[in-house]
């Protein structure tokens, strides 16, 4: 497969990447190839980051808060725990920063930290995440901070900190006399654990040393102590605990573990269902990829179900599952936390019919690549969507639904190599066995390469009835052409220029016809220019948002950037809602809507997402 991942793939993981504010982190498997490659070095016109001025933060960081934004913002790289077993992990080539591994940990200073939250780290692909305010960045730093050290870790070393330091430094670090102040933030910032170790070890200005006294290990414990005492004191299991809040002197027994509670209503949707007796709901957990937890619970015969007990863990992910009629349905995840102990998981089931009528394909995308001498590559998008209410699966629990490729396809490749547990190979294309169900579109997504020397006649069989096609090629890419096909411009986005095209639906059997005609261009690679290789997925987003008219998943109408625009009552899913917001940057980017026009819709949009996010934690 050509080196240069397909166009499509990219459109799909900024999709998937963009976040609640303006932070949007750039496709993960194709970041991750081009962080690969040695940098171009900086030039007059690409100068290295300058480094941010050694600021301290203007209050203490508070853990507790951090941990929501952590979870939020970091941990789908991260991963929860901090040791790269994130959500998005699996597509990374380069793997993001353990935050979580103490060597690595004992190295950083906050400060450091900070800097990167700021300022990003493009080499890596981490975007700086400047919709964070200067507050919300200390908070998350002195969170990760906390990954690397255990509450048992810390609680030991508050009990070496009160033996041996509290003398001088007092009980609550804030110093006695000309003792250093421990909580101050400047002391804070510039410290690491590794640092620390060295004035533990050796002393410092009066200090005596405790090399001798104590081991590496309770070494170790007493410094992340030390770190906890300029952070605000938090009571979460798995963030810094404090000497007067959690630590008895007197005892050796750790703090008692905190607990919660999952409950939820099942409903089902289907116009006419009920539900069967006998349901039960499996509640499973993870710490990271690890399962920790799984416990089925009876459900009652209003649809309601619950379970208590469950301990509080910073990181751990809950989700709850139904199976019914063979066809499991998932709520979405969450976490259990201190100040919000009881997490409400909601399931939603429909009944099942094998009837296809209400299948289709809502959006085709189709993508050529010509960089390869020779070759095609051909990337698709299928948002393939159920407009009825029951799940379409056949007697078994799943489909069969034909996918035909055109004729001299090869090398036939899916986006994610676990998904294609989904797809059984045939002689002409694939079968699609996963269930449509009415409220999640499946996204299909695959790439595959065709001969190409100077002409090709592009012939794919539509299995399902397509609503909307959209064909994208670069700029100095052969014609492409075909039955309704309409040439939607040019779309110059850094060195690239788009051609895009698009045609209206098609019926269920009728085939998808294209001519393609020209040389293929010369000495195209793919660009180590990272901008430019973002700026191909920002573009391919707008198109899906607003250049094109496609119309919202179920059928429901987009939002347009219509300065006009007001509420409509009409309910958005969280895709839904992120596709609106980047429709309306883009067309305020390129003066399409008056500013306060944009500033009112984008709050609105904004807090609808917000309101969305708070009871169904991705």
């Amino acid at each position: 497969m050509n080196a240069r991942v397909p166009l499509l793939i990219a459109i799909l993981f900024l999709l998937a990447g963009c976040s609640l504010a303006e932070d949007v982190t750039p496709p993960p498997s194709l970041a991750t190839q081009q962080a690969a490659q040695i940098p171009a070095p900086p030039t007059s016109d690409r100068p290295p980051p300058a480094a941010l001025e050694a600021v301290p933060p203007a209050r203490l960081p508070d853990p507790q808060a951090g941990a929501t934004i952590y979870l939020d913002r970091c941990a789908p790289c991260h991963g929860p725990a901090g040791l790269g077993q994130g959500s998005l992990s699996s597509n990374l080539e380069v793997p993001p920063t353990l935050l979580g591994d103490t060597e690595t940990a004992s190295l950083a200073s906050p400060e450091a930290w900070y800097q990167v939250v700021t300022q990003g780290r493009m080499e890596r692909f981490m975007p700086p995440f400047s919709s964070l305010s200067d507050d919300q960045r200390w908070d998350v730093v002195g969170y990760a901070l906390t990954l690397s050290s255990s509450p048992e870790q810390v609680a030991e070393g508050g009990r070496l900190y009160l033996d041996a330091c509290s003398k001088c430094h007092g009980p609550d670090g804030k110093g006695v006399g000309a003792a250093a102040d421990l909580t101050l933030p400047e002391f804070y910032s510039g410290q690491t654990i590794a640092s620390m170790l060295t004035t533990i070890q050796s002393g410092a200005q009066g200090m005596p040393g405790f090399g001798d006294v104590y081991t590496e290990q309770e070494q170790i414990a007493l410094a992340n102590y030390v770190r906890s005492l300029a952070a605000v004191p938090a009571s979460v299991s798995g963030v810094v605990p404090t000497v007067e809040a959690t630590i008895d002197p007197a005892s050796e027994v750790p703090p008692d573990a905190l607990f919660g509670s999952i409950e939820g209503q099942v409903t089902n949707a289907t116009s006419g269902g009920s539900l069967p007796s006998g349901l039960e709901v499996a509640i499973v957990g993870f710490d990271g990829d690890t399962p920790v937890f799984n416990q089925s619970v009876p459900v009652d015969s209003a649809g309601r179900y619950s379970i208590d007990g469950l301990e509080i863990v910073a990181g751990r992910i809950y989700g709850a599952i139904v199976e019914y009629e063979g066809i499991p349905y998932y709520s979405t995840a969450g976490h259990i936390l201190a100040d919000a102990p009881n997490l409400d998981l909601p399931l939603t089931i429909f009944e099942t019919t094998p009837d296809m009528e209400g299948v289709q394909v809502e959006r085709l995308h189709v993508i050529f690549d010509f960089s390869v001498e020779s070759v095609v590559e051909v990337s698709q998008l299928w948002l393939v969507t159920n407009t009825g209410d029951k799940t379409v699966a056949q007697p078994s629990g799943q489909n069969a639904i034909p996918i035909a490729l055109p004729v001299g396809t090869s090398n036939l490749q899916f986006s994610d190599p676990a998904a294609q547990a989904l797809y059984t190979p045939t002689g002409d294309g694939f079968l699609m066995l996963e269930p449509i169900r009415p409220d999640s579109p499946a996204e299909l997504i695959f790439s595959f390469s065709l001969p190409y020397k100077d002409k090709l006649d592009f012939e794919q069989l539509m299995p399902l009835p397509v609503n909307a096609v959209v064909v994208l090629s670069e700029q100095n890419a052969p014609d492409i052409e075909g039955d309704q096909l309409v040439a939607t411009g040019e779309q110059t986005m850094g060195a690239l220029a788009l051609r895009t095209y698009a045609r209206a639906g098609l019926g269920a059997g009728e085939t998808l016809t294209l001519s393609i005609s020209g040389r293929s261009p010369t000495g195209v690679a793919g660009s180590p220019d990272t901008n430019l290789i973002i700026g191909i997925g920002a573009l391919a987003l707008a198109l899906i948002v607003i250049g094109l008219g496609w119309r919202q998943l179920r059928s429901k109408d987009i939002v347009q950037p219509d300065p006009e625009m007001k509420a409509t009552g009409t309910i958005m899913d969280r895709d839904q809602l992120l596709y609106a917001l980047a429709g309306l940057d883009t067309a305020y980017e390129r003066g399409e809507i008056e500013e306060e026009a944009y500033r009112t819709q984008r709050a609105r949009l904004k807090a609808e997402l917000a309101s969305l996010i708070s009871t169904q934690d991705d």
